[in-house]
């Protein structure tokens, strides 16, 4: 198999991967909206479940939530009677309590899922970026990329690969695990440096893959909140805020990158 072949499979098997986890995002988020219909919402919870005291519950309940739910459903004898916690942690609720507990859970769940498409998503443009690389790099034409290099090994390091080509390898590794450590704005350095290959000026989508890049990071490290690094590196204006990810988000993220991982291979093979 000839090195553009490489190249073109690792292209083709990060492009399906990312494609994959787009039509998973974009399926169960509709799934998770279908929660809310309300034709699903009086299915689930049919008049006939609802007393009158659970319909003056949820009244009070939707009208405190924001303050502080768990205090207000245990303000008084008659609420704890709807809603009540055992001390297994099984819930004992009356209509009210399960319709808040339904739909709090249905809100939680479409918060989660985009973020942990999110994170997923960055680390495949991350590990396609280390595969792809390290096949460019034990090219023979680009052999000096690898000499040029400031790192070194020690004598016993390299005499430790019983050949050359081992070596190379043990190299080019070394090169590209070292991009698993920097940002990605060090990345696209590298690239421009390296291959010549200029995000900032010639891909259309860096604006979206960078941003994600952080917002990957704000979420893993920080919650989703705004700190001082995001808003330097994005030009975000509020600190302390915490971004809404959701699935319209995730959608485009996924588009941005699909280009990307194409407008490297197509700028790479190129040079070839």
């Amino acid at each position: 198999m000839t090195l553009a072949s490489k190249l073109d499979k690792v292209r083709y098997d990060f492009q399906g991967d990312v494609l994959f986890l787009r039509e998973f995002v974009s399926e169960i988020d509709k799934s998770l909206a279908g929660r809310m219909n309300r034709g699903v919402i009086r299915r689930r919870f049919p008049a006939r479940m609802w007393t009158i005291q659970d319909r003056r519950i949820l009244k009070k309940i939707l009208n405190h939530l924001e303050r502080s739910l768990d205090e207000q459903m245990r303000r008084t004898p008659a609420k704890r009677k709807l809603i009540r916690v055992t001390p297994d942690g099984t819930l004992v609720p009356g209509a009210a309590g399960q319709f808040v507990v339904y739909s709090f859970l249905t809100l939680q769940y479409r918060r989660f899922l985009p973020e942990m498409a999110l994170t997923y998503l960055v680390a495949l443009q991350e590990a396609f970026v280390k595969e792809y690389l390290k096949l460019v790099l034990l090219f023979q034409k680009f052999l000096p990329l690898l000499l040029s290099s400031d790192k070194k090994i020690t004598y016993a390091e390299a005499l430790d690969h019983p050949s050359i080509t081992s070596l190379r390898k043990e190299i080019a590794q070394r090169e590209v695990d070292e991009l698993a450590r920097i940002s990605v704005d060090n990345m696209a350095d590298y690239l421009k440096k390296r291959f010549h290959c200029s995000l900032e000026h010639d891909f259309a989508d860096w604006a979206k893959v960078r941003e994600a890049s952080y917002r990957r990071n704000l979420i893993v490290h920080n919650r989703g909140i705004t700190n001082k690094l995001y808003c330097e590196k994005t030009g975000h204006k509020k600190l302390g805020e915490t971004l809404t990810t959701d699935a319209t988000y995730v959608l485009t993220a996924t588009d941005a990158i699909i280009n990307f991982i194409n407008f490297v291979h197509t700028r790479i093979v190129a040079k070839l």
